[in-house]
């Protein structure tokens, strides 16, 4: 299951022309599997060897899951 969610998420990206990255990259601290970046949109932790890789969740069509409050956000103008 793992690696067929890895291979969906390098393939759209691939197929739309360019990749899509967190407009910013947790700390190196941060230990959750998922992460919403500041303009809301999702990614996945993958990886292996002491390698981290974030990658797009995405809509059956292949489009980024956005509009979601960033992580480590309570609540609006909290952080």
């Amino acid at each position: 299951m793992r690696a067929a969610l890895l291979m969906l998420a390098l393939a759209t990206p691939a197929l739309a022309g360019e990749p899509v990255r967190p407009a910013e990259l947790p700390p190196k601290a941060y230990a959750g599997q998922q992460y919403v970046d500041s303009k809301g949109c999702i990614f996945i932790r993958a990886g292996g060897a002491g390698q981290v890789l974030w990658l797009p969740r995405v809509t059956r069509q292949g489009q980024p899951l956005c509009g979601n409050p960033p992580s480590g956000k309570t609540g609006p103008g909290k952080s």
